[in-house]
């Protein structure tokens, strides 16, 4: 019988992936850098349209400063995806979320609240309409819909499962969530108070309580909602409390004011958890609200 010949391989190399596996390698390795820098620019939007819709805004950062950023992003997802071959999945995974939820959230939110600011409407319907804090009724609520419909049909959540398991509203929501934040209000308010840091006063502003009804809620749904629970089947429960907490100070601020953002980020996180329901972090976020907004000046 005739002897069949093959056409010889290069031998493998041991500790190497062979070339179909480097590929995916790289690829994942760009990946992973490429949705990590689009979260960073995602994050900063504002800064990068935000001019067109609005010419007065005064950028902070500036824009060079965010591309700096989003490249340092990239290199340090590439370098994670590179010493950690084997949680490039989750990696991606978390990086992909992240990027959905800033994408939903920065280039949206200014578009509706540009077009709002076109209708003819009173002062008042302003204020509750996209003025008020967070904007109000309507201003983040386009990035809350674009979450919630991206958690069900992007990344396979129900909304239960986004609203970490219970949907109705309970009495244990009340008692972690509010006990929660009557301690950190106080902390707050005493540590100001020690430090000459504002004047404690009970002046409350209804109004803005009001609006942050809603605003909260959104926001509640934007970090607490899909992405908490993405993270969680990801990467774990404490880097989830931790990842989200960085999300939920970078939508509110840049600069050291992210970090304390990030430790009350990191608080309704837990409360979340804790609470096994979104609506143990929005009792809480309503009420450190109302005590710090009406005491603290």
């Amino acid at each position: 019988m005739e002897k069949q010949h093959t056409v010889p391989t290069d031998p493998a190399i041991p500790g190497l992936p062979g070339k179909s596996t480097t590929v995916r390698f790289l690829r994942s390795v760009l990946l992973a850098g490429g949705l990590a820098a689009a979260a960073i620019l995602f994050c900063f939007a504002n800064v990068l349209i935000g001019p067109y819709f609005f010419p007065s805004t005064e950028l902070n950062p500036a824009p060079g400063l965010v591309l700096i950023m989003a490249i340092g992003a990239a290199v340090l997802a590439g370098f994670f995806a590179v010493i950690s071959p084997q949680r490039q999945g989750a990696l991606l995974r978390v990086l992909a979320v992240t990027a959905f939820v800033y994408l939903s959230f920065r280039p949206l939110d200014l578009p509706a609240i540009y077009g709002l600011s076109k209708l003819p409407l009173t002062k008042t319907a302003k204020y509750w309409a996209y003025r008020g804090p967070g904007g109000a009724v309507l201003g983040t609520l386009p990035a809350a819909l674009a979450v919630l419909l991206g958690g069900r049909y992007l990344f396979g959540l129900s909304l239960r499962e986004q609203w970490n398991g219970r949907l109705a509203f309970a009495l244990r929501d009340l008692a972690i969530g509010g006990g929660t934040a009557v301690v950190l209000s106080v902390l707050v308010l005493a540590g100001a108070a020690a430090t000459g840091n504002g004047r404690v006063s009970w002046e409350p502003d209804w109004a803005q309580n009001g609006a942050n009804l809603f605003s909260n809620l959104y926001e509640e749904i934007l970090v607490r909602g899909m992405l908490l629970q993405v993270v969680r089947r990801a990467a774990g429960q404490r880097f989830a409390i931790f990842w989200t907490g960085l999300v939920f100070g970078t939508m509110h601020s840049f600069g050291w004011a992210v970090l304390s953002m990030a430790i009350g980020g990191w608080i309704l996180a837990w409360v979340v958890v804790r609470s096994r329901s979104l609506w143990g972090g929005y009792v809480m976020h309503q009420v450190v609200d109302v005590l710090v907004d009406s005491c603290l000046h």
